[in-house]
């Protein structure tokens, strides 16, 4: 399982996603998801994923499910953590931000002074029909957005 020794997991048995309650008036839902961004996998030589099945850890078919479980929670907010900036352009933002569709929108953490080749950071969506972005600021590891009502 691991260069640790541990003895591997239990087979991860994936709950069918389920919505959030509805939302109005003052309430707000929440999503926030670590998207495990693709570079991490790669770059992981302690063995951490050594115990899971490509089909689980390759981009191409995991994307698929964590769009179609952030959809499916319809959650008003989403904040996810280690997404890539290559995949917030090509993935995010076209499954889930389609241009002139309801649905979200959204703002990558573009932190000034970035270490060249770093492309990973925090990304923040919410419902266009709920909510607008007054200012938004990349810091270090965080990303600062603040939202209003139309």
């Amino acid at each position: 399982w691991s260069s640790r020794g541990a003895p591997p997991p239990p087979p991860r048995v994936l709950a069918p996603a389920t919505p959030l309650p509805a939302t109005s008036g003052l309430e707000v839902s929440l999503l926030s998801y670590n998207v495990l961004a693709a570079q991490y996998v790669l770059r992981t030589a302690d063995g951490s994923y050594d115990g899971l099945q490509d089909q689980w850890l390759a981009w191409p078919q995991r994307f698929p499910r964590l769009a179609n479980a952030i959809r499916a929670a319809g959650a008003d907010v989403v904040c996810l953590q280690e997404v890539d900036l290559s995949h917030w352009h090509s993935d995010f933002l076209p499954s889930l931000a389609p241009p002139g569709a309801p649905g979200y929108v959204g703002v990558w953490q573009d932190t000034p002074g970035r270490r060249p080749g770093h492309t990973v950071g925090c990304a923040v969506l919410w419902r266009a029909e709920r909510f607008q972005c007054d200012w938004h600021r990349a810091l270090s590891r965080s990303l600062l957005v603040q939202l209003s009502t139309g």
